[in-house]
Formats: structure tokens, sequence, C-alpha cells
């Protein structure tokens, strides 16, 4: 009986599952937590837009913004030029000062308006913080730093102390907050989570098709033909990326009805990550078998926060923006935003999958050239 269980802890594939528990959590935690590590050290990365329509007060406010805003605080936008890139997720919030700001400070009956734009197809994370900067900026800036800044402008009219003090009272009641979002979302983190989720399922089933393909693609080999049995593989995949979607989009719009031509839409955009994820993954398990797995394994983590599905592309440390570029999961959770909450921007997402597609498809052809027909399969780690 010893003996029994000893060989079967020594066996290959008892070490082979040690192995892969181990190196998972190494890929795992070593890729994920460094990358959302992020957050807050890259919030400065964070951009914002100052639209300052009024050159007399607005001035001072902008300063004051300046120094007390954390943020990434961008100028020179039109409201118009700044809410298109509010639209392109270019930019995670708007401060629009108006041109009447200055003018309704001394008018008992008007108040002192300041508009923030907030995009909420965008991620938990970044719409979070925003409006915390919305609301804090209407209860701390509108009623601390908008009186000092007041008592010094009335003092400056040459109005008497007092009176000076009770007027910048006045003010601080004066002012409002007025949030402006634009491309709601549904209540619900499951909705705001899906763009990220959708396509986490969509990687790992590419990443597990990979490995099963080319098994097949090997034993296939030396009975069919070198070129037949590629073809086929092709064939396979395509299959695979069209029907895989509707598993995880079924599951969704049962529970949230986002209508046909959104459930069509989001089907295309996962068809395509799919393809382009498989036929990225086929890469490392042709040139390395089933070892290749690991390395998609971590280009799957490394997408997850790549992805942007949780941090925006802003705020990611370098590696992972590089990275971004080359991840069909970029795209695909870009394209979700767009298709669930509302946006300007489809057909580049939708464009950078066929790319990508098109790049992994020409490169697994190539490596495919350059094996033997008569190749004898990698022996299994498993």
């Amino acid at each position: 009986m010893i003996h029994g269980i000893k060989k079967f802890l020594l066996a290959k594939t008892t070490i082979a599952a040690i192995g892969v528990a181990i190196i998972y959590q190494f890929i795992m935690i070593g890729v994920v937590l460094p990358g959302y590590s992020a957050m807050p050290k890259n919030i400065e990365k964070l951009p914002i837009a100052i639209v300052n329509e009024d050159n007399e007060q607005g001035n001072e406010i902008v300063n004051q913004l300046k120094e007390k805003l954390p943020l990434k605080i961008v100028e020179g936008y039109s409201l118009i030029e700044a809410e298109n890139a509010l639209d392109k997720r270019e930019l995670y919030l708007i401060i629009h000062i108006p041109e009447d700001f200055t003018a309704n400070l001394t008018k008992q009956d008007k108040q002192v308006t300041i508009n923030f734009h907030i995009n909420e197809a965008s991620q938990a994370l970044v719409s979070s913080t925003v409006k915390m900067i919305a609301t804090e900026m209407s209860s701390t800036f509108g009623a601390q730093v908008q009186k000092d800044m007041m008592k010094g402008v009335f003092a400056q009219m040459q109005m008497p102390e007092e009176q000076a003090n009770a007027k910048a009272e006045m003010v601080a009641t004066k002012f409002n907050a007025n949030v402006i979002e634009t491309n709601e979302v549904r209540d619900g983190m499951h909705n705001r989570l899906a763009p990220l989720f959708l396509n986490v399922a969509n990687n790992v089933s590419a990443m597990m098709v990979s490995l099963i393909l080319v098994k097949s693609l090997n034993r296939l080999r030396p009975l069919i033909g070198k070129w037949q049995s590629f073809i086929g593989l092709i064939i396979a995949v395509v299959i695979v990326a069209v029907l895989a979607p509707l598993g995880g989009l079924g599951i969704f719009f049962s529970i949230e009805n986002y209508g046909a031509d959104t459930f069509f839409t989001m089907w295309a955009a996962h068809s395509l990550i799919v393809l382009a994820s498989t036929l990225i993954f086929l890469i490392s398990t042709m040139l390395f078998g089933e070892i290749g797995m690991l390395i998609n394994m971590g280009f799957v983590f490394t997408q997850i926060v790549s992805g942007t599905g949780i941090l925006p592309r802003e705020m990611l440390y370098n590696i992972f923006d590089v990275v971004r570029v080359v991840s069909p999961m970029y795209y695909a959770v870009q394209a979700d935003f767009t298709t669930l909450f509302g946006g300007s921007q489809l057909a580049p997402y939708l464009l950078g999958l066929v790319l990508l597609a098109a790049g992994g498809l020409f490169i697994t052809a190539c490596i495919h050239a350059c094996i033997p027909e008569d190749r004898e399969p990698r022996p299994s780690i498993i």
C-alpha cells in the first residue's frame, strides 16, 4: 500500500500538478497585485479638463483648483472639445466655470455655479473618484475656499471689512456644484463590471481552446497532412469564436436586457476577442506545447490589469501600458463600455481586434510552416 501511494505521489502528473499550482500562484499574485498598486500612486495621471469662460474671478478659481486637486489638469479645451474628449474617455472630468460666474457674485438672487461633467461609461474606480471630487468641491471648496477668496475680492472693492465678511458668508451659500452625468450606467455592480468579467471569461476560454486544438493539430498532422490540419485548426477557431461568447452573453442578458441591437453588437465584439485571443495563445502552445500554457496564463493576468476594466490606461504602469497595445482584452473592454453605456468610439476598438487576429493568424501560419510534417508531438507533461 505504501509503495502504491509513493508511486502515485512521485508520478509525473502529480509532480506537474504541484508545480502548476505553485507557478499559478506566482504568476497571478506577481502580476495582478503589483499592477493594481498603481492606485492611488498614479492618481495624479488621471486627466481632467478645466474650461474657464470667466476671465475675472474664474482665473483665481483655476489657480485654487491647480493647488488642491491631485489630478492631471488639462487646459485649452473649449467646452465642446472637452465634452467630445470626455465621451471618448480621453478625459474623465470637466470642471466648467461659466462666463457669468463673476457677474453673479454681486447679484443676491443669483447663484454662482460650477459645472462638473462626468462620463458614467468608465471604470467604477474612475467614476467614484470624480464624483467624490465633485462632492468634496461642493462642500469644502464652496463653503470654505470660496468664502476666503471672496473676502479678498470685496476688500479690493474698498468695502469695509465687516461688510466684506457678511458678503463672503452670502457667497458661500450661493455656490452651487452642478453635476452633469452622461452615458448613465444602470444600477448594480454587475453592470459596471460586466465589460471586465465577460472578457476575462472570453480570454480564459480562448487559452484553454488553444491548448486543446494544438493537441489535435499535432495528432492529426501526420494523418491528414500539414496544411489540411492547419486549415482545419483555423476553421475550428472561427467556430469556437462565434459560439463561445453566447454562454456568457446569454447569462448576462438574462439578468439585464439591453436589447437585441446591443446583444448582437457585443456578440460580434466578443467573437473577435475570442478569435484574436485564441490565435495569439496558439503562438505559445505551438512553440512550447503545454508549457506554453504557463506563458499564456501570464498574458491573461497581465491583460486583466492592462485591459483597463478597473484602472484607466492613464494610470497603468509603463509595462502594462505597453501590453495594452497588443491586448485583445483592452479593445474588447472598451468596446463593451461604449456598447453598453454609451460613447462615440466603437469602430477603432473593433478594428484593433481585427488587426490582432490578423497578426496572430500570420504568426501561427509562419510557425506552422517551419514545423516538419512528420514531427512527433511534444510529450505531455500531464
